[in-house]
């Protein structure tokens, strides 16, 4: 998709399923509403939770998952849980629909055990519904909703090879066709899910221009570029246990300074854990290393505890250090430009002058070669 018109860059929403059917059919619906988003699925994030859908409705389900993986990659996430609820069964299969036969998303499974428990049900107690939830979870915490359902009747045996689930034995009202016999965008404009996703639409076009791990629409970006002979700007941040950290505070040492986009993603992992496994040596050269993002110490404690940190993680969700340092500003994302942390890295020495002055740098390798420049052993 292109970027939007006056934005500079499309925002970036994690889709929070593997299921690869449901992301083209949201960015088919996204499209088609003149939305431009640039989607993520969790096949995008290695060690992204796999939640269990334990809630008792469909809203439950979609809040737990959309919940999970924004915090997980602190980004925007989109989740649903859909099902179909048959008249003669009570409004079974329901929030069970994906496991009916037992295993999850044996679509065949779950079909076959339905219609054969329907064998014996008339035509007109074989009235059901199509219903789904869909959830909007942003880092910051607010959440949206949306509920759409479709009303039809169920056939005694599949038919059409397109859509997935129950759609090969699902008629919608006022049509003779399977949802799976129906062209994939004629499906979308009536379907559940193309309802209830649609209902997120205004408040996912209102998402701000991407912003790893924040959500702020401060447009205002730094233009500021330090270089090696420049003061090192102090500042005073919370680390992960609210304790205040100021640069000032660890004058007499080098500092290695470096700030990223957001904790627990893939490249912001792969570089913290860099530092954790250089930080003996590097220690031992003198060195001090302090860790900088729009993280909450909260999230910031759930980085550390999990990859074993073994330095400073300090939170500056106002942007002010990272504005500072110049690190918060336009770049590429994905191939696009856009707005948001750029990934840098900078040496103050023991005066509390810049030594060395890195932007745009890559999550792999990095620290290898600052450990070259600095003359220090692996």
């Amino acid at each position: 998709m292109s970027p939007l018109p006056g934005s500079g860059a499309a925002p970036l929403v994690v889709l929070a399923t593997a299921n690869p059917h449901k992301v083209i059919e949201l960015s088919r619906i996204l499209t088609a509403e003149c939305v431009e988003v640039e989607l993520a699925s969790l096949g995008d994030f290695p060690g992204a939770p796999d939640v269990a859908e334990t809630g008792s409705t469909f809203a439950e389900n979609s809040l737990l998952k959309a919940r999970a993986v924004a915090a997980f990659t602190g980004l925007a996430s989109v989740a649903d849980d859909s099902g179909l609820c048959c008249d003669a069964l009570g409004g079974m299969p329901g929030v069970l629909s994906a496991r009916w036969s037992g295993a999850h998303g044996d679509d065949a499974s779950n079909l076959r055990l339905l219609l054969d428990q329907l064998s014996d049900v008339p035509e007109e107690r074989r009235g059901a519904e199509f219903r789904c939830v869909a959830a909007l979870v942003l880092p910051c915490g607010r959440e949206e909703l949306s509920e759409g359902t479709l009303r039809g009747r169920l056939v005694r045996e599949p038919r059409g090879a397109n859509g997935f689930g129950y759609d090969p034995i699902f008629v919608p009202d006022g049509d003779d066709r399977t949802t799976a016999e129906m062209p994939p965008a004629e499906k979308d404009a009536i379907s559940h899910r193309g309802r209830a996703l649609r209902g997120l639409v205004p408040a996912i076009a209102a998402l701000p221009t991407v912003r790893l791990g924040t959500d702020r629409r401060d447009a205002r970006v730094s233009d500021v570029r330090l270089t090696p002979g420049d003061e090192a700007p102090d500042f005073t941040l919370p680390d992960v246990d609210g304790h205040k950290v100021s640069l000032s505070s660890l004058r007499g040492r080098r500092v290695i300074v470096y700030f990223y986009p957001a904790a627990m993603t893939p490249g912001c992992t792969t570089q913290a854990c860099d530092f954790r496994d250089s930080d003996p040596s590097l220690s031992a050269a003198g060195f001090a290393v302090l860790g900088i993002s729009p993280d909450s110490p909260a999230k910031l404690a759930k980085f550390r505890d999990r990859d074993g940190l073994t330095f400073p993680l300090l939170s500056d969700p106002e942007l002010t250090v990272l504005k500072a340092y110049g690190a918060y500003g336009d770049k590429m994302l994905y191939g696009k430009p856009s707005v948001g942390v750029i990934r840098s890295t900078f040496v103050v020495g023991a005066d509390g002058v810049i030594e060395k002055a890195y932007y745009g740098v890559k999550a792999a390798g990095h620290v290898a070669r600052l450990r070259k420049d600095l003359g220090i052993a692996g």
